[in-house]
């Protein structure tokens, strides 16, 4: 049966994670021959070349006015499309849809959630989420959560809604990542072995938890590989300044973003995660993939779901740095090997069968 799928996105930076997930989806509805398009909040940085593979709405509303227009602009963009679901991002994203959902009903509104409440750098509180959330939950949308854990933990935070959620695995694993891994595209170099760490340089990432850990490392082990952060963001500066005042500098490389981050990762010592809070982090998936060994954080949610209770990875204690600094110079010095099953959940198409199983 063929659907038409709406994506509401909140905006489209270049370097986020949850509209990589959304686009990867959405191009496995394509391909398995659904119609699908795109509204955009604030489009204003949607990649040029999008707008040839997908119908797409471009807003540039902001403030209580622009929400209202955009409500209405959405609303005839749904009944126009005849589109038979929506799939929100974000919670402005969630929370337009769901507005729209009150007024119109002829399709099935999918809240998602990407992260657990109580994200440090989000504008709402954990608390005002949690609302939110409960007032889903008593429409008739479906709440999707990217991880099993996750999912637990919406519904032991709202018991009342926990016959809504559902756990929908994010699409990352294709032929593409591999190929890519494979092509030195930005003409990477580095002269000396190296580990890595991929993500946008923000609170939530826990740079500063991995540039403490990795200089107490260096302390075990002074002839450690490089560490080389790939990413971009508003603590930069900051994060520089911090690998200064622990005398890492020389060993530090701040790459900033990149559209190839996979040939870094394959050829990395050891992928490094040192976030506070996941959902399901894309970026270990594919380091898992790529056969990498691996240090991570048991932070909520996602790493111990993917390195399976630490047996495909070294999981440590969140925001341990003494001992995550410990099993940088373990996991270095060990041998791993990874099944080539290790991250099958994680296809395109297991991605996008399981949103089609929610879709009435």
């Amino acid at each position: 049966m063929t659907r038409k799928i709406l994506f509401v996105l909140k905006d489209f930076p270049s370097d986020g994670g949850v509209e990589k997930v959304s686009l990867n989806l959405a191009y496995q509805f394509k391909r398995e021959g659904h119609f699908v398009s795109f509204f955009v909040m604030d489009g204003t940085s949607i990649p040029k070349e999008l707008y040839k593979d997908f119908d797409i709405y471009s807003g540039n509303r902001t403030g209580l006015i622009g929400m209202i227009l955009l409500c209405s602009k959405l609303f005839k963009w749904i009944k126009l499309g005849q589109y038979t679901a929506v799939i929100a991002a974000k919670e402005q994203a969630n929370i337009l849809t769901y507005i729209v959902s009150l007024v119109y009903s002829p399709f099935t509104p999918i809240y998602t959630r990407h992260c657990s409440f109580s994200v440090d750098d989000q504008c709402l509180s954990a608390k005002n989420i949690q609302r939110l959330y409960r007032i889903y939950g008593k429409g008739r949308g479906k709440i999707v959560a990217v991880s099993e854990d996750l999912a637990n933990y919406i519904k032991q935070q709202i018991p009342s809604i926990r016959n809504q959620v559902y756990f929908c695995p994010n699409p990352v694993v294709c032929k593409e990542l591999f190929d890519k891994s494979e092509i030195n595209s930005e003409n990477f170099s580095h002269p000396r072995p190296y580990f890595c760490a991929v993500g946008r340089l923000c609170e939530q990432k826990g740079f500063d938890l991995l540039l403490r850990s990795y200089a107490k490392a260096l302390i075990l082990d002074k002839n450690l590989p490089d560490l080389i952060i790939v990413g971009s963001g508003e603590l930069k500066g900051q994060l520089r300044a911090l690998a200064d005042k622990i005398s890492i500098n020389d060993k530090i490389k701040f790459h900033g973003f990149s559209t190839n981050p996979y040939f870094i990762v394959k050829h990395a010592e050891l992928f490094l995660l040192s976030s506070k809070n996941e959902g399901l982090p894309t970026v270990l998936i594919e380091a898992l993939a790529l056969k990498q060994k691996i240090v991570a954080f048991d932070c909520p949610t996602g790493p111990r779901e993917i390195l399976r209770e630490g047996k495909f990875g070294a999981l440590v204690p969140a925001q341990n740095i003494e001992l995550f600094a410990e099993s940088i110079v373990n996991t270095f010095n060990s041998k791993l090997a990874v099944p080539n099953d290790a991250t099958e959940s994680y296809t395109y198409s297991n991605s996008a069968a399981s949103y089609l199983s929610l879709m009435n």
